[in-house]
């Protein structure tokens, strides 16, 4: 005996639980969790004894460990209201990892209302909002992003509702030397404790002329006439000697690089053939980087000249 069910889809129930088991997961982030325990939440960084060929990496290692225990506060004495075109799941994650409060209008998750005088930032995502509140800091959504991006709280006037918003630096690139590297990337390099002088683009000094000097011909002082007759006339006249400025020596730089150049393509025909096509595809890529970097300083010199 069979028995046929009709109008009913299990894949639809179970995809409904799923979504609402989802949903209570990521409002139960605004709820503060409970402590089972004392736990000591300022726990010191281990140290161990440096060895001489760790040391750099060590130190390396201790830097990092001290900037994610500074993470971890980053929002620790901050209470957010998000508003209802922002997105919360993402932004209640964030400010939750580093120690702070959320919540948003009345719903599920929901801890404190819009009117709770203890918010001190309110996260909006349009241009102007009726009825602002002197006791709490108004700021779009970005700005919560690039200060956990950072590892630290960035000025908010420049995230301010309505405002042009900075460039979003993205933080899973590692940059290189000849890469090219936004001013404001270098600013939170620089801010972090890094060494930013291999990435700034040196400009190439104006050198001298590359044409070789012309030389100049000795001149002949012309002779005096002691004789009237016309026999001292055909005599030939002895050439004086004559000091003259010297002439700096100049590098001929357009010579260097044409003997550069030989050299190169010298090397390049030593290569053998089975690595020459490996060789001409990085030789391609490294051609093709350098047309990006280009590309990327023009359009930021573009900006910058619009603004």
């Amino acid at each position: 005996m069979s028995i046929q069910l009709q109008g009913y889809d299990p894949s639809g129930a179970v995809a409904s639980a799923d979504t609402e088991d989802s949903k209570e997961r990521v409002y139960s982030l605004a709820q503060a969790i409970q402590k089972v325990g004392d736990v000591d939440e300022q726990s010191a960084v281990d140290e161990f004894p440096p060895e001489e060929d760790a040391t750099a990496n060590s130190e390396a290692l201790r830097q990092e460990a001290e900037s994610l225990a500074r993470l971890r506060t980053l929002f620790a004495s901050c209470r957010f209201f998000l508003n209802r075109e922002v997105p919360k799941e993402a932004l209640t994650f964030i400010v939750r990892c580093c120690g702070g409060m959320t919540s948003w209008a009345l719903g599920p998750g929901a801890t404190y209302s819009e009117e709770d005088q203890r918010i001190t930032h309110q996260i909006i995502d349009r241009p102007k909002l009726q009825g602002k509140k002197i006791s709490r800091l108004y700021a779009q959504p970005q700005w919560i992003f690039d200060c956990f991006n950072a590892r630290r709280r960035l000025p908010i006037e420049r995230y301010f509702p309505g405002a042009a918003l900075p460039p979003h630096l993205s933080p899973f690139v590692e940059e290189r030397a000849g890469d090219y590297v936004p001013p404001e990337r270098l600013d939170q390099l620089r801010h972090l404790g890094h060494d930013v002088d291999n990435l700034i683009a040196q400009k190439e000094e104006k050198g001298p002329s590359s044409a070789p000097p012309t030389k100049k011909k000795r001149g002949i002082l012309p002779s005096s006439k002691t004789g009237t007759d016309e026999g001292t006339a055909d005599t030939p006249a002895k050439p004086q000697m004559a000091v003259e400025p010297g002439q700096l020596h100049r590098d001929n730089k357009q010579k260097s690089k044409n003997e550069e150049g030989q050299e190169l393509k010298m090397r390049e025909m030593m290569i053998a053939k089975k690595h020459r096509r490996v060789y001409h595809k990085i030789k391609r890529g490294t051609k093709r980087h350098a047309r990006e970097v280009d590309t990327l300083k023009r359009k930021r010199a573009q900006i910058d000249a619009g603004n």
